[in-house]
Formats: C-alpha cells, structure tokens, sequence
C-alpha cells in the first residue's frame, strides 16, 4: 500500500474538505433562514468528520512522528 499512500492521503484530504464544506453550509443555511427546511448535519457527521480529520493529519505527519515514536518505545 506504500505507493498509493500519496494518492489516498490526497483523496482524504479532498474528500474531507468537502465533507466539511458541504457540512458548515448546511449549519449555515439552517441558521440563516431559521427554518430550517434542510435538517441539520446529525452529530455523527461531525464526530466522523473530526476522526477522518485525526487519521488524515496523522497519515500527513507520520514522516516525522514516526522516528522519535520509535526512539520512545526502544
């Protein structure tokens, strides 16, 4: 899975973008026109989202992390 790191690391990373474009505008519609005719995003969308968020970044970072994680554990 190695040399498709990059590519689904960038996939990730666009998939959440959107994914949290599409979930801010609909807060934002719902609180403009208080009615709320598109229901709110549930809270498992955003809990979903923060931990893509969490995996995306860790995937992002490994490079550094990883060296001083295994200095710590040796």
């Amino acid at each position: 899975m190695m040399p498709l790191r990059w590519p689904l690391t960038a996939l990730s990373v666009l998939g959440l973008t959107a994914g949290w474009w599409s979930y801010a505008r609909g807060r934002k519609i719902c609180m403009a026109d208080r009615s709320c005719s598109v229901p709110l995003p549930s809270r498992i969308t955003s809990v979903a989202l923060v931990v893509g968020t969490a995996m995306t970044l860790t995937a992002l970072l490994w490079d550094f992390v990883e060296a001083p994680i295994m200095k710590v554990l040796s």
